[in-house]
C-alpha cells in the first residue's frame, strides 16, 4: 500500500489565500480566475501552456493536439462525470464538480 503524505496548511481566505501566491516572487507563477476559464476556455488553456514552455524554456513542449485534448478532458461535464464514475479524492463532502458556473 502506497503511503500518503499530508502536509499541513494554514486555514484562511480564499482571498489571503492568492494574495499569497500573488506577493510570493521567488517561483514562477501564473494567476488567473475561475471566470476567465469559463469565458474563454481554450484561450486559458494556451496561457497554461504558454508558461508551461517558459519555464520548461521549451516551445515544442506542448502541441496544439494536446492543448485540444486538454479542453475535452477537462470540460465541467467530463470533470462530472469521471467524478461520479471514480470519486474525487478533493471532495470535502458531497460533490465538488457541482454546477460549473461562476
Amino acid at each position: 500500500m502506497t503511503e500518503v503524505l499530508k502536509v499541513n496548511e494554514a486555514v484562511s481566505t480564499w482571498e489571503n489565500h492568492v494574495n499569497s501566491w500573488i506577493s510570493f516572487n521567488k517561483v514562477p507563477r501564473l494567476v488567473m480566475k475561475y471566470e476567465q476559464m469559463i469565458i474563454s476556455n481554450e484561450n486559458t488553456v494556451r496561457s497554461i501552456a504558454e508558461f508551461i514552455k517558459l519555464i520548461f524554456k521549451d516551445n515544442n513542449i506542448i502541441s496544439d493536439k494536446a492543448i485540444m485534448s486538454t479542453i475535452k478532458n477537462t470540460s465541467f461535464r467530463n470533470l462530472q462525470k469521471q467524478e461520479k464514475e471514480k470519486g474525487f479524492e478533493e471532495a470535502t463532502s458531497g460533490k465538488f464538480f457541482r454546477n460549473g458556473k461562476s
